[in-house]
């Protein structure tokens, strides 16, 4: 596992990740069978397909994103990987929405920290 930057952004709806770990990620036989749309920058998949989960490991914690997190039926039917790959001046990754659902987010301005524990029911 690679060591990235990483902020936590509540105006963002996805994760986004830097290529390095897009082309890996997508290069996987999970999605042997799903569309690339280069206009939205994501992935579209049947929504019976099966996905991994992703784990991160952050401050030494690790956080499980399950499928159903991440993998995500739109308004128009179709199901698609709530994850784009963004070319930022560096290996940035971006916990959006997707990430943030999953768990408690306290945002400590007085000591410019930000700290996670894992959701006891994200889907409450």
């Amino acid at each position: 596992a690679n060591n990235h930057y990483a902020i936590a952004d509540t105006g963002t709806s996805l994760l986004c990740i830097p290529p390095s770990i897009a082309d890996e990620f997508y290069a996987t036989e999970y999605f042997d069978d799903c569309t690339y749309n280069k206009k939205q920058g994501m992935y579209f998949c049947d929504c019976d397909h099966e996905l991994p989960d992703l784990d991160f490991t952050i401050a030494g914690q690790t956080y499980a994103l399950t499928p159903d997190k991440y993998f995500l039926k739109g308004s128009d039917g179709q199901c698609y990987v709530a994850i784009q790959t963004i070319t930022p001046p560096r290996e940035l990754i971006v916990l959006g929405d997707v990430f943030l659902r999953s768990v408690v987010a306290v945002f400590d301005l007085a000591n410019e920290t930000i700290g996670f524990a894992p959701a006891i029911n994200p889907d409450a």
